[in-house]
């Protein structure tokens, strides 16, 4: 318990909590400067170590998405935020919610103020993108969206993004948050919250607090984004001059040839059906594909991670990792029998990312996440099946690669100096022991790392502003190898055939693309490891002198609450009336709900209304893996029969428990046991078949 807020952990996120709390409550004084407001209501805050504990929350009415790093819930303003290994994007999440807290709280106290007043609602653009001005800046995805609109001529107007939905709503209103503020000040942000109560649409109330024309500020911020991109054009090619397409909506490729086999082929992830497969297509035959694993579909391959998570083909075999009950799993694919040989999960270990073999065939380096969240390198020894961890802090440790020799792997991690404004390195470690030593340094993201059979390393940095391609070698000097656009990411670079392999962003999609590097490489710009730099690591900074302290924290004791009453009345002049009430009630958790109704009708020909009184109640125990409920209701009144050729009246009295244990995501058993004793009386039928005609 923080002075604001209330946050919920399991006992192996102590460390995770006590940044959580502090974060949280600094970010709570941040936020009372910038809206000029206090929320009266304490803040839930309920962390997760992993994205998998966290799609199993109570508190949604659906599985959150891996695409979801977060989420505030409206009815009791709950936040929930999972842990996926980077400091700093947790933080940044953290503060993105707290500021959907205070944007709850500032319209309830605007609405309770001004009860007579209809407030305008507030697009998407608008809400979330000032969660993302006031918890960060900009990082290089948003402006490659950013780019790609405004040089393509698709950036909606300030009218059209009341109708934009989806993730572009976050990037394009948080560009706009910014200019509004450099332009006009970020103090009428709150005055628009404080007055929306005088306007009748939003429009309205943005134009009356920024004092200009809709028309004019259209105008103005269409200039804005012309000039900051437009000046692009003249020194970098678009994806689709500079390079081929081989496949549109798809990512993560690794090329690879087949045993005995010349043709150069491609795997690669894409959602491309509806459901996240991973296909095989070929460099020289572009769009054509097959599905060589379907994901999404069972238990055994809930999901590939398509955003974290790499292939790699080593002589016909496959290696990846997927979802698989209540873990990761790595699996070995057979490509030309087209099936699993290998599969492994390991206890502890929660997550399996990017899997990548030795040059010998006879292990995999993967990243793993334990039950805890900690993020580190493993290597599995095929042989035998023992495991090894090769990396043990609280880094994030991502997307290894082994070096042709099998000595080294490369990866990129936090580790460094900026890490705790999110910064990535890539670093060198060798397998055979030793400390991680730095690859490349400074203050930007170099992610992706893939080590060529000529000694290179490709990978893909934000350095110069935009996300292009990079090699090295061993001692951390090199060049950029692309100058796109857009942007360039999970480079490979294929010798043999001259051909850079990559993942681009263009359209608004990710696609895959194939370009020689002749030209771009006149272009290129050197980059080498500085002779002196901070080599030391970081701690997280909450816990050098942790102004919350967790450690006073007591077992969760549930209770239910009235989450909401709603009522309803029907009156029919001469005839009677009715009545009813509906209430819901749950715990902070949502592990235990409760669910009553009460309804009553009355009349002169109806009886009492207490005679007619029908009532539920319904309990659900969510708090393990079987759900269970207990019920029990009264019926009374005039009904038909299912083929409504019978009038009767019933009053019946009973009660019911159902269970249900979900085997996977896709597999479950529901059962229900109903007892019930009924009083009935059929007045007959009246539907006048040409047989009978009975009263």
């Amino acid at each position: 318990r923080g002075e604001h807020v209330d946050l919920y952990f399991y006992p192996e996120e102590a460390e995770l909590a006590t940044v959580a709390l502090t974060y949280a409550e600094e970010s709570f004084h941040d936020l009372e400067r910038l809206f000029g407001h206090t929320p009266h209501r304490r803040v839930p805050l309920i962390i997760y170590a992993l994205h998998q504990d966290f799609e199993q929350t109570n508190i949604l009415p659906f599985i959150p998405p891996e695409g979801i790093l977060g989420v505030t819930e409206f009815l009791k303003r709950r936040v929930a935020v999972p842990f996926r290994g980077n400091y700093a994007e947790f933080r940044h999440t953290l503060r993105h919610e707290m500021v959907h807290v205070f944007q709850l709280s500032t319209v309830t106290e605007v609405r309770t103020r001004f009860p007579r007043s209809k407030l305008p609602s507030l697009p998407l653009w608008w809400s979330e993108g000032l969660a993302e001005f006031f918890s960060e800046g900009e990082d290089a995805l948003d402006r490659t969206v950013l780019l790609d609109l405004t040089v393509s001529g698709s950036m909606p107007t300030l009218r059209q993004m009341a109708l934009v939905y989806g993730g572009a709503a976050y990037p394009i209103g948080g560009a706009m948050h910014r200019w509004l503020a450099a332009e006009f000040g970020a103090w009428r942000v709150q005055v628009l919250y404080r007055d929306l109560w005088k306007y009748r649409n939003f429009e309205d109330a943005l134009v009356g607090v920024y004092g200009v024309p809709i028309e004019e500020l259209e105008e103005r911020l269409r200039l804005h984004f012309q000039r900051s991109y437009f000046p692009e054009v003249t020194d970098r090619e678009p994806l689709a001059v500079a390079a081929d397409v081989l496949t549109t909506v798809a990512l993560k490729p690794t090329a690879y040839r087949m045993p005995g086999d010349s043709v150069l082929q491609y795997l690669y992830l894409s959602p491309r059906t509806g459901y996240m497969n991973i296909y095989s297509g070929r460099i020289d035959r572009p769009g054509r594909a097959r599905v060589i694993v379907e994901g999404e579909r069972s238990a055994e391959f809930e999901s590939f991670h398509a955003s974290a998570s790499r292939l790699d083909v080593r002589d016909g075999a496959a290696v990846f990792s997927s979802r698989f009950l209540d873990r990761d799993a790595l699996f070995i694919w057979d490509l030309e029998g087209g099936r699993v040989v290998g599969r492994y999960q390991f206890d502890g270990l929660a997550s399996i990312l990017s899997p990548v073999w030795l040059p010998d065939g006879e292990g995999v380096v993967f990243s793993g996440l334990t039950e805890s969240g900690y993020s580190d390198l493993y290597r599995l020894w095929l042989p035998d099946g023992r495991l090894e961890r090769l990396t043990a802090d609280r880094y994030q440790d991502a997307d290894p690669s082994v070096s042709p020799d099998g000595r080294q792997v490369v990866f990129s991690s936090d580790r460094t100096a900026g890490g705790v404004e999110g910064a990535l390195n890539l670093f060198l470690l060798d397998l055979d022991g030793g400390e991680p030593r730095h690859l490349t340094f400074g203050p930007w993201r170099d992610q992706t790392p893939s080590w060529a059979a000529d000694g290179h390393v490709y990978f893909a940095s934000d350095r110069l502003g935009s996300v292009d391609a990079y090699r090295v070698d061993s001692l951390g000097n090199g060049v950029r190898v692309s100058n796109m656009l857009t942007a360039v990411y999970d480079p490979q670079w294929l010798a043999d055939e001259g051909v850079l392999l990559f993942t681009g962003w263009s359209d608004l999609t990710f696609k895959i693309f194939a370009t020689r590097l002749d030209t771009a490489m006149a272009a290129a710009d050197s980059i080498s490891l500085p002779p002196v730099f901070d080599r030391t690591s970081w701690p997280w900074p909450e816990l050098v002198k942790p102004e919350r302290d967790v450690a006073d924290a007591r077992p969760y004791q549930p209770g239910l609450r009235l989450d909401f009453a709603l009522a309803d009345a029907l009156i029919a002049p001469g005839i009677g009336s009715a009545q009813g009430f509906v209430f819901q009630f749950s715990d902070m958790l949502s592990d235990h709900l409760m669910y009553a109704t009460i309804g009553s009708f009355q009349g002169g020909d109806f009886g009492s209304i207490f005679d007619n009184i029908n009532a539920s109640l319904l309990y659900l125990n969510r708090t393990r893996r079987l759900n269970w409920g207990l019920g029990g209701f009264r019926r009374r009144g005039l009904f038909t029969a299912a083929d409504v050729s019978t009038l009767y009246e019933e009053t019946s009295y009973g009660g019911f428990t159902e269970v249900r244990w979900p085997f996977s995501r896709y597999k479950r058993v529901v059962g229900q046991i109903r007892g019930e004793y009924s009083d009935r009386f059929d007045f007959g039928s009246f539907i006048d078949d040409g047989q009978q005609r009975t009263v």
